[in-house]
């Protein structure tokens, strides 16, 4: 039986090897690697190889589109609280696919998948493939999970040991936000573009200026804005402590939400 991710592949096509983490190469099975991983093995790509490759694979992946995205926070296993997006998207398949089979040779077999977007101090990152596990075991003092490894994956190059915080993060993480659209209103390239449009406006981290929580917010904002009264929002109890570090908020200046 073919992967997810193999499964949106001509038949003819074969996927690349991933065997190393951090920034990688678009590889063969281009189209595939931007909301899957073949394997068990995440994928991250900088948020502009992942636009590069959605825009050049629009056609095949013109049937995906975004249906909720999630402002979370981190506020157990990140020493800055750091903040992020769970994005979900969903394939729409017409009456045509629906009778004639998979569109252009592809047998995609899921209709759903959940990628994340965010900043890091190096660049800003999609990742694919990511599993979600159970909450794990909180220990009181955050020095006590950064001395347990929890932390320094990315570091140290360990590959097993950053797949392994990066989806611990993930799993313990607090929702604070999210915008749900209807199935086609939000396609996968406009997501793109909106991402990368603002990922390139700051191009280099600052602690202050351009943060996590300020990618975040901006990215989420700019859905809002332009894709208002066709959005249900929903915000939790922790939404507060959106941008705050230390119980201190992190103001941001006011930006045009006018994307080119």
């Amino acid at each position: 039986m073919r992967s997810d991710a193999e499964s949106l592949l001509p038949v003819s096509a074969s996927p690349s090897s991933h065997a190393n983490l951090g920034a990688v190469a678009i590889p063969e099975s281009e189209a595939a690697s931007l909301l899957f991983s073949h394997d068990k093995t995440m994928l991250i790509h900088s948020v502009e190889q992942w636009y590069s490759g959605t825009i050049k694979n629009q056609k095949i992946l013109s049937d995906w589109f975004v249906v909720k995205v999630e402002h979370m926070k981190n506020f157990h296993y990140s020493i800055v609280f750091h903040e992020y997006l769970r994005v979900t998207l969903q394939r729409r398949k017409d009456d045509d696919q629906e009778k004639s089979g998979p569109r252009n040779g592809l047998g995609l077999q899921r209709q759903e998948c959940t990628i994340f977007v965010e900043r890091g101090p190096e660049e800003d990152e999609v990742i694919v493939g990511c599993e979600l596990h159970e909450v794990p075991r909180l220990y009181g003092w955050w020095i006590v999970r950064f001395l347990r490894g929890n932390y320094n994956g990315a570091m140290n190059n360990n590959v097993k040991l950053t797949q392994k915080w990066k989806e611990m993060c993930y799993s313990a993480s607090d929702f604070l936000r999210c915008l749900e659209f209807d199935l086609g209103v939000v396609s996968l390239c406009y997501f793109a573009k909106v991402i990368s449009f603002w990922s390139k406006s700051r191009a280099h981290y600052h602690v202050a200026k351009a943060n996590c929580y300020w990618f975040a917010d901006i990215v989420y904002t700019q859905l809002k804005h332009d894709r208002k009264g066709t959005l249900k929002e929903t915000e939790g109890g922790y939404v507060k402590h959106r941008s705050k570090f230390s119980g201190l908020r992190i103001l941001f200046n006011s930006v045009s939400l006018t994307i080119p």
